[in-house]
């Protein structure tokens, strides 16, 4: 088989997997049980690809330092630093603990996590495609209590499942030498199933009354970004960057019904209150500023901070209880020699990074905080690249009254790069 039949070969696979990550991603991940999930619309997605992941998160100001084109879904004013067609696809998956003073429960889960194309327009222009998850709900907590002083007791259920996933496009062109300019446009979309069943037991009778919720999201959501790069010596670079993400009044459809059935799973009384009442859920602005040094095609080091306003968050009129948070993240990559002939691992890129996050239920009680480690291989003499990242973190402390959570996560990552739209020349 010839060099380039090999590579073609190689790109109809890799566009396979992207068609196939387009159905699956239409429907909600499943990532294991979350009690952190109840809140806001859910356990938000981090914008990092796999190969930022390994570096802690970072990406407002940093592109990676290999050769390669990559996408970098953090700020869209950095996809104007790629100049080929550049395909990316991702999954993700999750091995988790949580512990409370008396139980504990293991989950995992698995699904797509990104699938993304860019190519350049024109000579300071690149737009991108992406369909990524947003959120995800995915919880069940059952509780135990008794009713007054009736010697009954009922056993109450709360879950939820579903979450929002979008579809973006991002355009992004260089104004000058070194600033560009970008904007992603988002559309969101999802459900967000809620559910309490309460199971009142007197004596040897039960009754089950159920309450339903679900919230059906459809709109779309603004980020601009912008970029700096200063060059500092010969091969050393120092760029800045900021991401704004627009507060936004979604437009939703809302559900709400009930119903009361008897020990046989008889229903006696069932009700619909609302049925696709126009609402709206407040997400709230979110800022993210980051600064970083590289040396070209050898190693980076970067850091970015955010601010998200979650005090904001409101679906209709209800009054939100969550609270304003901040997050860090560092990291950094380095490439022993990435035009090495004699050695491969000379070629591969490593990474480590390392990250906080506040959670909006309670931001000096409730941190997640999780280091990582990542390596990029090249592949297909060099045109393409394999990333996979670890990161090891954990959420809550049971010492708090909190439920703790430990995870593991995995994410693999392919890049391929390509040259479309160049018009061939004769000598």
């Amino acid at each position: 088989m010839s060099k380039k039949q090999s590579n073609r070969n190689y790109q109809r696979l890799f566009l396979v997997l992207c068609l196939t990550g387009f159905i699956r991603l239409g429907f909600a991940q499943d990532f294991g049980n979350s009690p952190y999930s109840q809140v806001g619309i859910g356990e938000m997605f981090s914008n990092t690809f796999a190969h930022q992941t390994g570096m802690g998160g970072v990406g407002v100001s940093n592109n990676t330092i290999n050769f390669l084109n990559i996408y970098n879904n953090v700020n869209p004013a950095l996809l104007a630093r790629s100049r080929n067609t550049v395909f990316e696809a991702g999954v993700m998956g999750q091995m988790k603990t949580l512990r409370n003073s008396t139980d504990s429960q293991q989950d995992f889960g698995a699904s797509y996590n990104y699938l993304a194309l860019a190519f350049p327009i024109g000579k300071s222009w690149t737009t991108g495609i992406g369909l990524v998850p947003y959120s995800t709900i995915n919880y069940e907590n059952v509780s135990r209590q008794s009713v007054g002083n009736t010697g009954f007791f009922t056993d109450l259920t709360q879950k939820g499942e579903g979450g929002i996933n979008s579809i973006f496009l991002t355009n992004s062109v260089g104004i000058a030498r070194r600033l560009m300019l970008g904007l992603k446009v988002n559309w969101l979309f999802g459900s967000m199933f809620n559910e309490a069943t309460a199971n009142l037991v007197t004596g040897s009778n039960r009754t089950r009354v159920t309450y339903f919720d679900r919230v059906r999201v459809n709109d779309l959501l603004l980020e601009p970004g912008i970029s700096y790069h200063q060059k500092l010596n010969k091969n050393t670079f120092l760029n800045v960057g900021a991401t704004y993400t627009l507060a936004t009044d979604l437009n939703a459809k809302r559900f709400v019904a009930f119903d009361r059935r008897n020990d046989n799973d008889v229903v006696i009384v069932q009700d619909t209150l609302v049925s696709d009442q126009a609402t709206s859920v407040r997400l709230p602005n979110r800022l993210r500023l980051g600064l970083s040094v590289e040396r070209a095609f050898k190693w980076q080091l970067a850091a970015d901070v955010m601010m998200e306003s979650w005090s904001d968050f409101r679906v209709g009129d209800s009054t939100g209880t969550l609270q304003n948070t901040l997050g860090v993240a560092v990291g950094g990559e380095y490439t022993p020699n990435f035009n090495s002939l004699r050695s491969y691992w000379n070629r591969i890129t490593y990474r480590a990074g390392f990250q906080y996050k506040q959670n909006p239920i309670d931001p000096e009680k409730v941190q997640d905080m999780s280091i990582s480690f990542g390596i990029a291989l090249p592949i297909n003499r060099n045109k393409s690249l394999l990333n996979l990242s670890v990161v090891l973190g954990q959420q809550g402390n049971i010492s708090d009254g909190f439920v703790q959570e430990r995870y593991v996560r995995l994410h693999l990552g392919a890049t391929i790069n390509d040259r479309w739209f160049y018009r061939p020349k004769i000598d």
